[in-house]
């Protein structure tokens, strides 16, 4: 083996006792973030009624404490979809939902999992 080797092989293991090349690190730590998983809950909310809601409200589960969805237009037409955020609703999951269709009708569904899906379709009780 030459000098040239030696001082070759002494700088490739310098360079990964610091953490390799190019960032050490800070760049595995930067790999590390991009890949966290957001806290945020996206649903495609559908509406499988009749009739068009014109009021959507969650809440976490028993806590009685509703928050409108603010849908576009203020309603959500028949056959429709709507992708939902809730900010920070991933450490929740289960949560209660009140709609309220066009006729004045409201429909409560208790303790929905939303984390299960990345969907819900609302569909009215039968009559």
């Amino acid at each position: 083996m030459n000098i040239f080797s030696k001082f070759a092989i002494g700088a490739m293991a310098a360079a990964l006792s610091l953490g390799g090349c190019g960032g050490g690190a800070d760049e595995a730590k930067g790999a590390d973030e991009a890949k966290a998983p957001s806290d945020a809950l996206v649903i495609q909310l559908g509406n499988n009624a009749w009739d068009a809601l014109i009021k959507v409200e969650y809440s976490p589960a028993s806590a009685e404490t509703y928050q409108d969805v603010s849908l576009p237009d203020g309603r959500l037409e028949a056959g429709a979809f709507y992708e939902w955020t809730i900010e920070g609703g991933a450490e929740q999951c289960r949560y209660d939902l009140r709609f309220t269709l066009e006729t004045s009708a409201v429909t409560d569904r208790k303790g929905v999992d939303l984390c299960a899906e990345t969907f819900y379709h609302f569909e009215p009780d039968p009559s």
